[in-house]
């Protein structure tokens, strides 16, 4: 009868809508679990003699999904046309350990040589008159520091240790600074750090200010093993420090 097949239907689409909601479910917990084994990857980063490294410390305003995407699309080309290759971003995981910078995430990129950066400031206004106005307007803070790679560098991040990104500002007295550096590495190393890269000479472009005399990325066994360190750290001299900023990234 036709009120038997009307409920044979139902129940049929009852049925292929409970198996869509299983697969969908499938789906996304798998995704779920694709994201979070790769969230614990080792993130390895390797620069060439000749290429500069560029790190961005950036703050994202609310509500600005449209006006990345937009960014991207309009900005990204030129610069990988230019030379441009993006690295893996490192989260900021806390509160500042140190300073009053408090990034949302550490963008990390290269180009191929110091020129074709250059040259990427230059091509971007003329395709894209407003970039700078721009990334004012999606991000609350944009500061760049990059360095120009005179040795081939590689280094690897595992987020399942304990990560510390460290900058130092110097005074003038440039020889106390020195003896602070040597001082601090030889205590990090001590506590248990693992100094996975060291930087120095950062260099800004014109409005972008953040040039730190010495930059560091350490690991540490876990967390406990770091503020064992910092205890020891914050007694140190600090007369030829200027500015710090400390963070725990992954």
């Amino acid at each position: 009868s036709q009120v038997f097949k009307a409920v044979t239907m139902a129940k049929r689409k009852f049925e292929i809508m409970n198996i869509l909601k299983n697969l969908v479910t499938v789906f996304f917990l798998a995704l779920s679990m694709v994201l979070c084994a790769q969230d614990g990857e080792i993130k390895t980063y390797t620069v060439k003699k000749g290429q500069v490294l560029d790190f961005l410390f950036i703050k994202t305003k609310p509500d600005k999904k449209a006006e990345l995407q937009d960014y991207f699309q309009r900005a990204f080309p030129v610069a990988e046309k230019e030379g441009y290759n993006r690295l893996p971003t490192l989260m900021v995981a806390k509160n500042p350990i140190q300073g009053n910078d408090h990034p949302s995430a550490l963008v990390c990129g290269f180009w191929s040589t110091a020129k074709s950066r250059a040259n990427f400031y230059e091509k971007i206004v003329e395709t894209m008159p407003d970039f700078f106005e721009v990334r004012r307007d999606i991000w609350s803070r944009f500061d760049l520091a990059y360095f120009e790679i005179e040795e081939d560098l590689t280094f690897e991040v595992n987020p399942n240790k304990f990560n510390v990104f460290t900058a130092y500002w110097s005074s003038d007295d440039q020889k106390a600074f020195g003896q602070f550096k040597k001082s601090w590495k030889q205590q990090a190393t001590k506590s248990g750090a693992n100094i996975i890269t060291e930087m120095t000479d950062a260099k800004s472009p014109f409005g972008y200010m953040f040039t730190p005399e010495f930059v560091t990325l350490t690991q540490w066994e876990n967390e406990e093993a770091f503020q064992k360190f910092l205890e020891k750290n914050l007694k140190m001299d600090h007369e030829a420090i200027l500015h710090v900023s400390q963070l725990a990234v992954r």
